[in-house]
């Protein structure tokens, strides 16, 4: 692809710097993903194990109540993590009985055991599912960077760091004729640095951290 008012020699460097950081950033979310994914099982494991022993209480005499009931409570625990959004930091302190900022509350629910008690179970039923839904985003987020399209993105980054402002989205295209704008503006987003600017006109620019470092290559 063409590079516009850009050298040959830049458009190879920062291609080549836009592969190795979206490499590195395909085996980060990989083993994230494995990692949170794992992770995410044990919970559902030990969760369903917990409630299993606690749904005796309600069916003593029949094990494939007990199993009915600690599967739809992990099947519930899915569905309410769809409508509902928590980071797993923020579960954890709350079944702490700590403030988003991981200081000790001082209310009186903290002395209460069965509240306590609760709490921590209320956040084990819903880490798990969290864990692995966000380790499958993160391995989706890796199997979508390994269709980057190295040319286009490149091509796009080479003319945002000519300009110290924002370049619109019509200017971008009329100066790459020939780029598949459709699929190259969705996937600048997995680029760390590059900003979306939606005022008038809306279009793309550059953070001050990523200029900086793709600027090396101008000299």
């Amino acid at each position: 692809m063409a590079v516009t008012n850009a050298s040959t020699a830049i458009f190879d460097s920062i291609n080549a710097w836009l592969r190795r950081s979206i490499q590195t950033s395909i085996r980060i979310n990989m083993a994230g993903a494995t990692g949170l994914i794992l992770l995410g099982l044990v919970l559902l494991l030990t969760t369903f194990l917990i409630l299993y022993a606690l749904s005796g209480l309600i069916f003593p005499t029949s094990d494939a109540l007990r199993l009915v009931l600690a599967v739809a409570g992990i099947i519930g625990a899915f569905i309410a993590n769809s409508m509902f959004s928590q980071s797993l930091s923020s579960a954890v302190n709350q079944s702490a009985g700590l403030t988003g900022s991981g200081e000790s509350k001082t209310d009186n629910q903290n002395t209460d055991s069965v509240q306590t008690f609760g709490r921590m179970l209320t956040t084990l039923l819903f880490c798990g599912p969290k864990a692995i839904l966000f380790g499958l985003s993160m391995a989706d987020k890796a199997k979508r960077m390994k269709r980057m399209d190295y040319p286009g993105c490149s091509a796009v980054l080479v003319l945002l760091l000519t300009r110290d402002s924002r370049l619109p989205y019509s200017e971008i295209k009329s100066r790459l004729s020939k780029l598949d704008t459709l699929t190259v503006f969705g996937q600048m987003e997995d680029i760390e640095g590059v900003l979306f600017l939606e005022s008038d006109p809306p279009g793309l620019s550059l953070s001050e951290n990523l200029r900086r470092e793709l600027s090396m290559f101008k000299k």
